[in-house]
C-alpha cells in the first residue's frame, strides 16, 4: 500500500495548514511527505530503519538503571544478566494470566462450566456490557459476547452470535476492509463458541444507521 500511503501523506501536509494553522507546518510535517518513497529507497518498512523501536524502548531501558552514573556500563551488564532478553516477550493469550469475574446468570449451554460476564487480563478485557463485548476472532467472525465459560476442564470458551453481514465502511483510497474496518448487521440468533486462542483482536461497535460501524481497537497478537 506503499502509494496510497505517499498520497494520504500528501494529503496531510497539503491541507494541515489550513485546518490547524500554518505554525503547525513544521519541518517534521514537510518530512512525512518522503516517508513512502524513503521505504521504497530502502526496500523495507518504515521500522527497519527508523529510531521509533529505540523510542519505543527507552522505558525499558530506564528501568534497568539504577543510578544516573554510567548508564552504558549498567545496561550492558543488565542486558547480559538477562541474555540479551531486558523485555520479556509478550505471552500468547492462552498463556496469559486471565480472570473471569461476575458471574452470569445461568443460561443453557453446550457446554458445561461456570458461567461469567467479564473476562481480563493486565492489557484488555471483555465483557457482556455493550460497549465492551464485541470481538474479531482469527478466521475473520465479528462477534458480539454473550458469556464466558470456564469448562471443567479449566478452559475458557467465549460464547456469543456473529454478524452474518460485512462491508466496507469506505472504499477509497482503499476499501476500509482491508484495515479491519466493517460495517456489521444481521446478527444470528444461533450461540456459537470460540476457544480463547482464538481472539484476534477486541474492537469498539459504534451504531451508525441501521447497522453498527467495528473498528478494531486492542491486537492480540
Amino acid at each position: 500500500m506503499n502509494n496510497i500511503a505517499h498520497y494520504l501523506l500528501e494529503q496531510f501536509v497539503t491541507t494541515v495548514g489550513q485546518v490547524i494553522g500554518t505554525e503547525f507546518v513544521v519541518y517534521n510535517v514537510h518530512a512525512a511527505q518522503h516517508l513512502a518513497q524513503e521505504c521504497l529507497h530502502c526496500q523495507a518498512p518504515l521500522d527497519s530503519f527508523s529510531a521509533f523501536k529505540y523510542e519505543n524502548y527507552m522505558k525499558t531501558i530506564k528501568d534497568t538503571l539504577k543510578t544516573p552514573v554510567k548508564p552504558l556500563q549498567q545496561l550492558a551488564r543488565r542486558d547480559s544478566e538477562a541474555q540479551g532478553r531486558l523485555l520479556k516477550p509478550k505471552p500468547s493469550l492462552d498463556a496469559r494470566v486471565v480472570r473471569l469475574l461476575d458471574k452470569h446468570p445461568p443460561i443453557p449451554e453446550a457446554f458445561q462450566g461456570d458461567q461469567n460476564s467479564k473476562l481480563t487480563t493486565h492489557d484488555f478485557s471483555l465483557s457482556t456490557h455493550r460497549s465492551n463485548n464485541c470481538f474479531t476472532t482469527r478466521s475473520g467472525d465479528i462477534v458480539l459476547l454473550s458469556n464466558v465459560i470456564k469448562t471443567a476442564d479449566k478452559g475458557v470458551l467465549l460464547a456469543g452470535r456473529k454478524y452474518t453481514q460485512k462491508g466496507n465502511f469506505y472504499d477509497f483510497p482503499l476499501e476500509s476492509s482491508q484495515l479491519g474496518i466493517f460495517l456489521v448487521s444481521n446478527l444470528e440468533r444461533r450461540r456459537r463458541y470460540w476457544k480463547l486462542g482464538s481472539l484476534k483482536c477486541k474492537n469498539v461497535r459504534i451504531p451508525y444507521e441501521d447497522s453498527h460501524l467495528s473498528i478494531p481497537l486492542v491486537h492480540l497478537n
